[in-house]
């Protein structure tokens, strides 16, 4: 009668050698990767219908050619992309967030918030003069998801570039600290929109012309508060 083998003792492991599956080093962080793969496609998706509206007409181009012509699913489409108006909106954001290092560059080499200022909106009339009929529906669907506590810092455009000067002109005392740069950047910002809207009702206007205006009146309210600030912007003591 032959000896049944004994089953092999478990491997018992040493003291310190212990090593939880969870605990092993991840080469690849898989909710990053996802979202990698999820802005990749939002990418490839705005730059394709951007491609589509400067050719044929924003008019013309349909949520369904979007998808066609991405090669993308509608309900993958309509996830990411409600609207076709929040394709658009996607477009100018990705714009201005990769021109926004430079012009900040720009904006810090010269001398004033009022100089600074009068760069900024130089440089969005320059840059909306050619996209003029994009304005209706940009500023339909900013209005439609207007975020009243929006926050400046997580701001791509505008905003975020008018806090960043705010800042700068507090820091050098340039103008009072009764404010902050955030609040300062918001009633700006809402007086900016104004013009806008203005500019689409009445295209044969001056964007720069309403903008100047705009910031003359702007500045003469921040610079003319006499019970926190001497008439050169300093903090009265």
């Amino acid at each position: 009668m032959s000896k049944s083998k004994l089953p092999k003792p478990p491997v018992v492991a040493k003291a310190g050698n212990l090593q939880n599956q969870d605990d092993k080093p991840k080469t690849i962080d898989e909710p990053d990767r996802r979202q990698r793969k999820v802005n990749q496609t939002l990418s490839r998706v705005t730059e394709i219908a951007w491609a589509m509206f400067e050719s044929v007409g924003y008019e013309n181009v349909t949520m369904e050619s979007i998808s066609a012509q991405a090669d993308i699913a509608k309900a993958t489409l309509y996830k990411y992309f409600p609207t076709k108006e929040s394709i658009l909106d996607q477009h100018f954001k990705t714009e201005i967030r990769e021109r926004r290092d430079d012009i900040q560059k720009t904006l810090l080499q010269l001398q004033g918030l009022r100089a600074r200022l009068t760069y900024l909106f130089e440089v969005e009339a320059d840059y909306l003069q050619d996209k003029y009929v994009y304005l209706a529906p940009l500023l339909k669907h900013r209005t439609q998801n207007i975020d009243l506590q929006q926050n400046p810092s997580a701001s791509s455009g505008m905003l975020t570039i008018m806090t960043v000067l705010f800042k700068a002109a507090q820091a050098a005392s340039e103008i009072p600290k009764k404010h902050s740069p955030e609040t300062l950047a918001l009633y700006l910002n809402a007086m900016r929109t104004s013009d806008l809207f203005y500019w689409q009702a009445n295209p044969e206007a001056s964007l720069l012309a309403r903008h100047q205006e705009m910031l003359n009146l702007f500045l003469l309210g921040v610079l003319g508060d006499q019970d926190n600030a001497t008439p050169n912007g300093k903090e009265s003591k």
